[in-house]
């Protein structure tokens, strides 16, 4: 087959699936939860997440295909199993457009005010919000049905945007707008502890802001030799994403002015912060900036929802085809686009919208939400390691087993710090999918025994332990568990489970 991608191209799709939302807000609300700490978060999450990437790239290159992430369940824990991923994978990719377009509205209401109102610092879509937020959605139903094709050719010079902007955003606030003191001062490098850091990396929008490295995993069967190539675009596009959001954080704490944080860091707001880096870059008097900075707001989150909402199409479309889910779901029209899965993905990014109520909140569900599908991967390392031990692997890691636990602990304390009202919500969300797909396995006259229910019991029990964990611990929940003791537990929970 041949093969219609490059690294370079592979590294490109990687570095640009990381570049979001996530950087236009991830420097504020992690400096919410965090204090100057925050800049620990982000270097720290890459090194957390090489973890998971790297279990991903021993078994992903076994078998090079579209969709690894969700077919590799089906390997190694049969059809139930598979189908939980493939839903948790499409519900986190569906909501992905839902944030974007969040971000994109609350930088948007610095100059219509209509669109958000202000709960301390927080921001919530007004009912004209949502009305826009609902035409935005749909806009990427249209253009995905429609004009995909001339889309994608214009992407490619949205990418080289979504990377010079951050970087000149950087160098302008260290050299125009950099107070050192704001390191020191208002409580200290860490007035909150190593919890507040951990807050930051799932509510602060630090996870999911790196959490798009599996891009790589998702389309490495498009290059020659990835067994060769996708460790090294993993570890690549990680270490510089993290090292440009970290560059960003400081850019961001240097630049506060001292009447900004009077309040503490938890409080921190200042005037135009539904746009927090168009804002410091007006007040640094850098107003050619803050007009970039507007537009770059649009730009960037448009154009990762549009290419997340063909994905999430494309995962919903594939379960149509496998018939876990029905057939009528992988119609495609004459532009070869599933536009019935499109039309599915809409309602329920509608709802997501209602539920989650603010940026915070959907980036915390996000981490919820991809951290426990992402979970499968050590898994599936250990499994293959013991199923086929002399099978062909192109990049076999060496101490898989401490990588592979240390990768599904990662994932596990993931989840459990996105915080009890998200891990409750998915925990509900996976339970009505789930008996949602035995009736329709069921009304299909299938054996019930097809399910491999057996191999696919540990997921459930799995969150369902998290969710536990989560209402009496210290992230949203009744703060029973001592504090950094809740990792201690979590760390022998995750070991019973390899």
């Amino acid at each position: 087959m041949k093969k219609n991608l490059s690294v370079l191209g592979l590294m490109w799709i990687s570095l640009t699936s990381m570049i979001g939302s996530g950087w236009l807000f991830g420097s504020l609300y992690s400096a919410h939860y965090a204090g100057p700490a925050a800049v620990i978060a982000w270097p720290l999450a890459g090194i957390l997440l090489l973890f998971v990437a790297l279990s991903y790239a021993e078994v992903g290159t076994m078998f090079p295909q579209t969709n690894s992430l969700v077919r590799l369940p089906l390997l190694t824990h049969g059809r139930l199993a598979s189908v939980i991923i493939s839903g948790l994978v499409w519900i986190s990719l569906v909501t992905i457009p839902v944030i974007e377009t969040q971000g994109l509205l609350q930088y948007a209401s610095n100059y219509l005010p209509n669109l958000m109102i202000q709960n301390g610092v927080r921001y919530s879509c007004t009912i004209q919000g949502h009305l826009l937020a609902l035409v935005l959605l749909s806009s990427f139903v249209l253009l995905n049905i429609f004009g995909i094709r001339l889309f994608a050719r214009i992407n490619a010079a949205f990418t080289i945007w979504k990377l010079l902007i951050p970087s000149i955003t950087i160098i302008c606030l260290l050299t125009f707008s950099y107070h050192p003191q704001n390191f020191s001062e208002y409580g200290g490098f860490m007035p909150y502890g190593w919890q507040g850091i951990m807050a930051a990396m799932s509510s602060g929008g630090v996870l999911f802001s790196l959490l798009g490295f599996t891009q790589v995993i998702i389309m490495m069967n498009q290059i020659e030799d990835p067994g060769k190539y996708v460790p090294v675009v993993l570890i690549t596009s990680l270490a510089f994403t993290a090292l440009l959001y970290t560059g960003l954080q400081w850019a961001f704490i240097g630049s506060l002015q001292q009447v900004d944080l009077t309040h503490g860091w938890m409080n921190l707001n200042f005037v135009g912060d539904a746009g927090p880096f168009a804002a410091l870059a007006a007040i640094a008097g850098l107003i050619w900036l803050s007009t970039l900075l507007y537009s770059d707001a649009f730009i960037s989150p448009y154009s990762t929802a549009l290419v997340y909402s063909t994905t999430a199409a494309k995962i919903l479309a594939d379960m149509g085809t496998t018939h876990d889910a029905p057939q009528s779901l992988a119609k495609e029209n004459k532009y070869q686009a599933p536009w019935f899965s499109l039309i599915v993905n809409f309602l329920l990014a509608a709802m997501m919208l209602y539920l989650l109520e603010n940026w915070q909140a959907m980036a915390a569900f996000l981490v919820a939400t991809m951290m426990a599908s992402y979970a499968i991967g050590p898994i599936c390392l250990i499994c293959l390691r013991k199923l086929l031990p002399n099978y062909n692997r192109p990049f076999r890691l060496r101490s898989a087993g401490i990588i592979a636990f240390i990768g599904f602990y990662v994932c596990t304390a993931g989840v459990y710090w996105a915080g009890y009202k998200s891990v409750l919500k998915l925990f509900i969300i996976t339970l009505i999918g789930l008996c949602a797909y035995i009736i329709y396995f069921i009304k299909q006259k299938k054996l019930i025994a097809a399910l491999n229910i057996k191999n696919s019991v540990w997921i459930i029990l799995h969150l369902s332990g998290i969710t536990i964990f989560s209402y009496y611990g210290n992230y949203e929940g009744k703060k029973i568990i001592p504090l950094y003791w809740d990792l201690a537990y979590l760390m022998l929970f995750s070991l019973a489970f390899l």
